[in-house]
Formats: C-alpha cells, sequence, structure tokens
C-alpha cells in the first residue's frame, strides 16, 4: 500500500490542528481557574463620564 505525500501531509495537518485545540482548551481551562483562585472584587463603576461621552459636535 502507498500513502501519497498529499494525504500524509493533510493527515499531520488535522493531527496539528487537534493537538492545538487541545492545548487553547487547556489554556483556557488554566485561566479560568487562576481567575477563580485570585478572588478579585468586581471593578466600581466609573464615577466619571468616559472619554468621549461629554463631546459636543456642532455642524
Amino acid at each position: 500500500m502507498e500513502i501519497s505525500g498529499a494525504s500524509t501531509s493533510q493527515s499531520m495537518e488535522v493531527i496539528s490542528a487537534k493537538l492545538a485545540k487541545s492545548q487553547q482548551e487547556q489554556d483556557g481551562k488554566a485561566v479560568q481557574e487562576l481567575v477563580a483562585a485570585a478572588d478579585v472584587p468586581e471593578a466600581a463603576p466609573a464615577t466619571r463620564a468616559g472619554l468621549g461621552e461629554n463631546i459636543n459636535i456642532k455642524v
């Protein structure tokens, strides 16, 4: 049985994509665990207007 170079290359791309997806999922879970463990209080709302909210444009 002969394996063509194209199908081998495609198979390697699929394997690579699956590994990358798995790594991203693991990284995402780790980040979620770190954020949960940090126990950081939520930020208080800003007391002043945000940038650009008080600009008057006259045409």
